[in-house]
């Protein structure tokens, strides 16, 4: 083969696995597969993913806003669920025990300028700081993200269910821009890393805006970034990290009228390995962040979770000393 042969052949390679990498397939849009406003797409959706119709680095774009129903919808690594401006899904649970994800988000899947409603939610009068599953509250998860660099953007959720998403594991999740109300815990995110949450709004939780919590072994999320985001009127905490925060930051948030507490910094203690210096929380920053009208700006607590001590310390919880604005 000749010089110029052999460069070409070479150059025809790369120019060939540069086309895979950055090629996408067009997008699919509702209105291709005959969906109108208000429609029923639950078992459509649920064969477009079985079939294979929807491949990895896809993207839907929901032209309107339909019903949905139904549990574990896996969206495939790179997908993208995106909606125009007000249209989305009209979520409705299958029980009020039904604590199964709606979609479960693989690695590098996106979801932008989506709105879900869950429409058959209850709507409670409760105002305390319990509230009862299949009463005040569905069990059902909106997104479970079960995938690394997985972004959550531009989007709304509201309605009374446990979870809008639920983070298991994952690094380099990315939420911005989104509102999330309603809702016992809006945001939870179980141990991973370098979670960003940005410029979103948290606010009329039942429970907590954002909750962290560890894994059985005890670990928790780390290097976690929250900033630019509004925590208002939420039932217990705007941030409460029960999981952990180590290297974590609170950067230019506002945090106004939650129940309890602006920012529970809280360690947990299952076992004696929690005591190991990897797992504790520190190198944490909170900067130009207002707390005001809360009972508690920032409360640093430990918990015991280990039986008997755990029901004592929360009995014996510190009184509140309402304050109207700290400043960090």
């Amino acid at each position: 083969m000749s010089s110029i042969a052999g460069l070409l052949s070479v150059s025809g390679v790369f120019a060939a696995d540069l086309w895979a990498k950055e090629y996408r397939a067009p997008p699919w849009y509702s209105s291709g597969f005959g969906w109108s406003a208000g429609q029923d797409i639950s078992g459509a959706f649920a064969d477009l993913l079985s079939n294979n119709t929807f491949k990895a680095g896809d993207t839907l774009v929901l032209e309107d806003t339909y019903r949905i129903s139904g549990s574990r919808l896996r969206l495939p690594e790179n997908f993208t669920l995106t909606a125009k401006d007000g249209a989305g899904l009209d979520v409705r649970t299958a029980s009020a025990a039904d604590s199964s994800p709606l979609f479960i988000l693989s690695n590098g899947a996106t979801v932008d300028n989506v709105t879900f409603d869950v429409v058959n939610a209850p709507e409670t009068s409760y105002d305390g700081i319990l509230p009862a599953a299949g009463q005040d509250y569905h069990k059902k998860r909106l997104l479970l993200v079960a995938g690394d660099g997985v972004t959550v953007k531009d989007s709304t959720f509201s309605g009374n269910v446990s979870m809008h998403v639920d983070v298991q594991g994952s690094n380099g999740l990315t939420v911005d821009s989104s509102l999330f109300e309603g809702g016992f815990y809006q945001l939870r995110i179980v141990a991973g890393d370098g979670a960003t949450i940005s410029g979103s709004h948290f606010r009329k939780s039942l429970g907590d805006g954002i909750k962290t919590e560890s894994t059985a072994s005890g670990d928790g999320p780390s290097n976690m970034t929250v900033t630019g985001s509004f925590f208002e009127s939420n039932a217990r905490d705007g941030l409460d990290t029960a999981g952990g925060f180590r290297n974590g930051k609170v950067l230019d948030c506002v945090f106004y009228n939650n129940g309890v507490s602006g920012f529970d910094l809280k360690s947990s203690f299952h076992d004696s390995t929690d005591f190991n210096p990897e797992k504790w929380n520190t190198n944490i920053t909170v900067d130009g962040s207002q707390f005001i009208n809360n009972p508690n700006g920032i409360v640093v607590s430990a918990v015991d979770r280990t039986g008997p001590a755990e029901r004592k310390q929360r009995a014996g919880d510190p009184p509140r000393h309402p304050h109207q604005q700290h400043d960090l």
